[in-house]
């Protein structure tokens, strides 16, 4: 995980100079989660436990995935509820994510799908995660 130096805020220049080709996905997953589509705000917070940056992304006041930057990608982490199990396996996401979902073990009573970001597929299923993660409650 990159964006370690506290002191250098996750800017677009930095961003930029971080992700590299995949800076262009960046944007576009941004301005889509922003968008009156889905309603979701960022921010950008500095955890010296983690001793990096990491991207909050909230729907109201509820957080619906975390963000973190890597060299020349990002990562998504949803957390899920153990009741989202077989609403989860019934998505129309890719199997490769519904497997790694199933197999991972819980944290407390809640399970987190990760997903590397390399290039726009990728985006698909997490805007089919971040619509049944607004839905639930």
């Amino acid at each position: 995980m990159l964006l370690k130096d506290e002191n250098i805020f996750p800017s677009d220049e930095v961003l930029s100079d971080t992700l590299g080709i995949t800076f262009p996905v960046f944007q576009e997953f941004i301005k889509k989660i922003e968008s009156d589509e889905f309603k979701l705000e960022k921010q950008w917070i500095y955890y010296h436990d983690g001793k990096a940056w990491f991207c909050k992304v909230q729907f109201k006041k509820k957080t619906i995935l975390w963000l973190t930057v890597w060299d020349k990608y990002f990562k998504i982490i949803l957390y899920f509820a153990e009741k989202s199990d077989q609403d989860i396996k019934a998505l129309e996401i890719s199997e490769e994510i519904k497997n790694q979902f199933i197999e991972i073990k819980r944290i407390g009573k809640i399970k987190p799908i990760v997903i590397d970001i390399k290039n726009c597929d990728s985006l698909y299923d997490v805007y089919k995660l971040i619509t049944y993660k607004k839905s639930i409650h």
